[in-house]
């Protein structure tokens, strides 16, 4: 009854209307106010009286009672802390973050300002907590490799707080442990993990234990755990074992008819090759160049590249004809593939762009020269051999072409001669096309970043400086493409600027140091190859460019050296060596003067005070800069 009878009284309140002036008994009875929880009209909700709600949960509808009132006033919400939670002005409140806040409701009475409020907590709802390893984790990883752990938090039953001593949780913290029992932590040097779950392996096989907390900080003891995973890192296995092709998928049974050779009619057809865990290794170097296919029984497929072939089609074989192409993968479990290729409807060129000249160096392409990057005098080009299944002769130039047809497709077709697609180059700086067998054509293709292109060698030649012109026109002026560059005096190079330490620098140890290069019209480069071609240096095979202690890029006048390394991601990264020089005596403090691109007008010099005993010092600034 007394439910009941609370809510016939709200209902009855509603017909009062505005509250803006009051007689004085009505004032008097004004004075009863407060706030509650308009799911619960009994509870009462003040600054003592606190509610808990929880992140995630359903929206907490604060309501007033001003004299048995709750309608008709006119007044404003507030939040006194929005991070915690934020209310609307309909009374709606909106948890944030773990925290207090105070809810207000501020209405006038007689020109008088009057203010209810309540206290609010804000509590994250967690009872359990669950970590998994993502994508194909099955409990092992390899020795120096990476995975990722995912923690999943769950609320109790209609989210309400079952661990009522528990305090505001506010991260979730990784940790890993030599046992099962997680009693002793795991020394860095067999594995670390990040904030982020990122576990990675250290060089030494080991068993390693991960898990999980919700509590207030790393430091803390008290929280809520996750499960325990066991991890076995074990020695990486050979590449060759890794993988093996298991399937020929086609990718498109409809091969659109094309004409992009003089030699008649042909037809392209694409396909990917899986290996057994469902990964696409049709371009992985170990399955490479396996794969040939005959159509109709007899008559071999040219292997463009590795995923397309192109079918020598006979007069009657056009548009809706349907013939038999069986491919066969001739690696480690050979096995065949036949399908039913139907002719689809000519294709052509629609759309083709200039991506600029490109550079074959030790480790893969690096673009030289586009409309914002240039070549500089005295760049000498090597032949590419004359051979059109060559493109890997170091400094060796090529341009390439991106070109997609009127189905979307790319091509990259080898072979493709000029009155398909024109290439046309003008300038007096040395840079032209070579010709293939005595002809201006396209040659085996190049792929860079995971993409494929049509690709043109240069002649062999040292430039001199001038306008550079590059047009591609296809058959019929279905697509067009121009660039302007040139060939500049000097170096390409802006400004080299040095950034500072990561983490500080150390006599005896390889430092990485924050660097920025920029070009000459301003752009940033941060790939690897265009770093150490901008800079003029040489990857020595195995993704490093050593600077010796004299170099004009960067130099040392105590004989430290510094280094280029390719990451990941294929970035640059620069790595500070310092000398044994770099201590006076061997133990005490010394000043090391490092300068980047000396004699140029981008020159700057950084003062480096160094350190002892493996303490890094205080790095007091001299000249230049400091790191």
């Amino acid at each position: 009854m007394k439910n009941k009878f609370w809510a016939l009284l709200l209902t009855g309140t509603m017909a009062f209307g505005s509250f803006t002036a009051l007689a004085p008994r009505e004032e008097a009875k004004a004075a009863i106010a407060f706030l509650y929880d308009k799911t619960n009209p009994n509870s009462m909700l003040t600054l003592k009286k606190t509610k808990e709600i929880f992140i995630g949960q359903s929206k907490l509808d604060v309501d007033y009672s001003i004299g048995g009132r709750t309608s008709g006033i006119k007044g404003s919400w507030k939040s006194s802390n929005k991070t915690a939670a934020t209310v609307s002005q309909d009374g709606v409140v909106t948890a944030k973050k773990p925290g207090t806040t105070v809810i207000s409701f501020s209405y006038k009475v007689n020109k008088k300002l009057i203010t209810i409020k309540c206290k609010i907590i804000v509590n994250s709802g967690v009872d359990s907590l669950a970590i998994a390893g993502t994508g194909k984790f099955d409990g092992t990883m390899r020795t120096d490799s990476i995975i990722q752990f995912k923690a999943t938090a769950k609320a109790g039953n209609n989210e309400v707080k079952i661990n009522p001593g528990r305090k505001l949780s506010y991260g979730v913290f990784y940790e890993l442990f030599a046992d099962e029992a997680c009693t002793a932590k795991l020394s860095p040097a067999l594995a670390t993990i990040t904030s982020s779950g990122f576990m990675v392996a250290g060089p030494t096989a080991t068993k390693v234990y991960v898990r999980a907390s919700i509590k207030n900080s790393r430091a803390a003891t008290e929280g809520i755990n996750s499960n325990v995973i066991g991890v076995d890192i074990k020695d990486r296995a050979p590449v060759a074992t890794q993988s093996a092709v298991k399937e020929i998928v086609i990718e498109n049974m409809e091969a659109p008819l094309a004409n992009l050779s003089d030699s008649g009619m042909k037809a392209e057809v694409r396909y990917k090759l899986l290996d057994q865990y469902g990964n696409d290794v049709t371009r992985d170097i170990r399955f490479a160049g396996k794969c040939s296919a005959v159509w109709e029984g007899n008559k071999p497929v040219t292997l463009i590249t590795d995923g397309k072939f192109l079918i020598d089609l006979e007069p009657n074989q056009t548009v809706g004809y349907v013939g038999k192409l069986n491919i066969t993968y001739g690696g480690t479990g050979a096995f065949s593939k036949e399908v039913q290729i139907k002719i689809g409807s000519p294709s052509y060129i629609k759309d083709i762009q200039i991506m600029g000249i490109y550079k074959r160096t030790l480790t893969g392409y690096v673009k030289v020269m586009d409309n914002t990057t240039f070549l500089a005098k005295g760049t000498m080009i090597n032949s590419f051999g004359g051979n059109p299944s060559l493109n890997t002769v170091p400094e060796s130039y090529y341009v390439l072409v991106r070109a997609r047809d009127n189905y979307g497709n790319s091509i990259y077709n080898a072979g493709i001669p000029q009155s398909k697609v024109s290439l046309v180059i003008t300038g007096n700086t040395g840079i032209a096309l070579d010709a293939v067998d005595g002809k201006i054509q396209t040659i085996s293709p190049i792929t860079v970043d995971g993409e494929t292109f049509l690709t043109y060698p240069l002649k062999a030649a040292t430039l001199y400086t001038g306008a550079v012109n590059i047009r591609a026109v296809t058959a019929g002026n279905s697509a067009s493409n121009a660039m302007d560059s040139k060939v500049t005096e000097g170096s390409s190079v802006g400004s080299l600027v040095i950034i500072g330490s990561v983490g500080g620098a150390f006599v005896g140890k390889e430092n990485l140091i924050n660097f920025t290069l920029t070009n000459t019209s301003g752009n940033q480069v941060t790939r690897y190859e265009e770093v150490i071609s901008a800079l003029g240096f040489v990857d020595n095979g195995a993704g490093r460019a050593y600077i010796m202690p004299d170099s004009n890029i960067i130099s040392s006048n105590l004989g430290s050296y510094f280094y280029f390394s390719k990451n990941a991601s294929g970035a640059a990264e620069l790595y500070y060596v310092p000398s044994g020089a770099v201590l006076q005596n061997g133990t005490e403090i010394n000043t090391e003067t490092i300068t980047v691109l000396k004699g140029t007008a981008a020159q700057k010099d950084y003062t480096i005070i160094e350190f002892y005993n493996g303490v890094k010092e205080d790095c007091n600034r001299t000249k230049g800069e400091y790191l």
